[in-house]
C-alpha cells in the first residue's frame, strides 16, 4: 500500500523518473535565521531572507498536502527520423484504505507513408492487504482479470519510495532554478545528477536479469546515466504538485548507444541506428487535478461478473470466475 502522506505526488514522480530511486538525505542548504539578542523582548520575526531555488523547492516538497485521491494525465512522446510514437494515459485513484484506480491508455505510432496505428486499453485496479486485482480490456475486446498475491517485498519498495519522496527528491538535484510564477503556481527547473541517480539505483533497486549479457548491458547503462532536466510546478496555495515535464532524450540516447556498442550488429547497422538516436527525442509530461475531490472508484459490476481470469505469474491467487472467490474486493 502506498504511503498515505503525499502518496499521489509520489506516484507522479515515480512514473516520471523511471530510473530513479532516490536517497534519503536532503541536500538543501540551511536557511539563515536571524539571531535575536537577549535584550530584544519582542517575539523573533520570521526570516526575511528569501529562500534560494533549491531550498524553496525542498520546502515545497516537504509541505505538500496529503493527497488521498485525484487524477493524473500523462503523455510520453518519442520522435525519430523513422517515425513517431506516443502514449497518452490518465488514471483516477483512491489511496485509502487500499488503492483503487481506473484509467485508460492510448498507444499510437506513425511511420512515413503509412496509416497511423493506435490501440486503446482500459483498466481498473483493486488492492487489498493480501492481493492486487487488475482488470483490463484492449480496444473493444473482452475484459480480463488477474489477481496477484502481494509479496513482502511490495511493502519494502513502497516504504523506500515514500521515504525518498518525503525527503524531497533533492539528493540528485545538481541544480535548481526558479521558473515562471503565475499566481500561486511556482515552476522550478531541475537538473538531475544522472551518475548519482544510476549509482543509487544500482545499490538499492538493482534488477537481476536471467541473461548475463543483458545484465552487463543494464549495469553499464546504470553506471552511465547522463544529467537531464525536468520542470515541476507547485500550487503554493493548495500545496499540491500539479505539473511535471521531463526531457528524457539524453538518458534514452545514452542507453541506446551503450546497447549498440555491446550488440553484435554489423558496423553499418550500428552507424545507421546511431544516426537515428542522435536525431530522436523523448519527452514525458504529467498533469494532476481533482485532488481530494473524488468520492470513490469502483470496478463496475458487469466487469466483475464477466472478466475472464488470466494468469499473472506465480503470485496468482484466484482462477475461479469473478465473484465466486474474489480476494481483492
Amino acid at each position: 500500500m502506498m504511503s498515505k502522506k503525499k502518496g499521489a505526488a509520489s506516484v507522479l514522480l515515480i512514473l516520471s523518473l523511471w530510473l530513479a530511486p532516490y536517497g534519503e538525505a536532503s541536500m538543501a542548504p540551511a536557511v539563515a535565521v536571524p539571531v535575536v539578542s537577549a535584550e530584544n523582548t519582542a517575539a523573533p520575526a520570521e526570516s526575511a531572507v528569501p529562500l534560494d531555488a533549491r531550498a524553496s523547492l525542498d520546502k515545497a516538497f516537504d509541505q505538500l498536502a496529503e493527497v488521498k485521491n485525484g487524477t493524473y494525465e500523462s503523455s510520453l512522446v518519442v520522435t525519430t527520423p523513422l517515425g513517431s510514437a506516443n502514449l497518452e494515459s490518465d488514471i483516477s485513484f483512491i489511496l485509502e484504505p487500499y488503492t483503487r484506480a481506473k484509467g485508460k491508455m492510448a498507444f499510437g505510432f506513425a511511420l512515413p507513408g503509412a496509416p497511423e496505428f493506435q490501440r486503446d486499453l482500459a483498466y481498473y485496479i483493486r488492492e487489498t492487504e493480501q492481493a492486487t486485482a487488475f482488470y483490463c480490456r484492449l480496444g473493444h475486446g473482452e475484459w480480463e482479470k488477474s489477481v496477484t498475491a502481494r509479496q513482502p517485498h511490495d511493502k519494502k519498495v513502497n516504504e523506500f519510495w515514500a521515504a525518498a519522496f518525503h525527503n524531497g527528491f533533492m539528493d540528485f538535484a545538481k541544480d535548481v532554478q526558479f521558473g515562471v510564477k503565475d499566481g500561486a503556481m511556482q515552476t522550478y527547473l531541475v537538473t538531475v545528477d544522472g551518475k548519482a541517480l544510476g549509482r543509487l539505483y544500482l545499490e538499492n533497486e538493482h534488477p537481476r536479469l536471467s541473461d548475463p549479457e543483458w545484465q552487463k548491458t543494464l549495469d553499464s547503462i546504470l553506471r552511465s546515466v547522463p544529467d537531464f532536466t525536468y520542470t515541476v510546478t507547485i500550487d503554493e496555495e493548495k500545496k499540491t504538485l500539479t505539473d511535471f515535464h521531463a526531457n528524457l532524450t539524453e538518458p534514452v540516447r545514452k542507453a541506446g548507444l551503450i546497447y549498440l556498442k555491446r550488440s553484435d550488429m554489423s558496423r553499418e547497422d550500428k552507424d545507421k541506428y546511431r544516426k537515428v538516436l542522435s536525431e530522436s527525442t523523448v519527452e514525458l509530461s504529467l498533469k494532476g487535478r481533482d485532488f481530494n475531490e473524488l468520492e470513490d472508484v469502483q470496478v463496475p459490476a458487469e466487469v466483475l461478473a464477466n472478466a475472464r481470469d488470466i494468469k499473472a505469474g506465480p503470485g496468482v491467487l484466484n482462477t475461479a470466475p469473478a465473484g465466486k472467490h474474489d480476494v481483492a474486493k
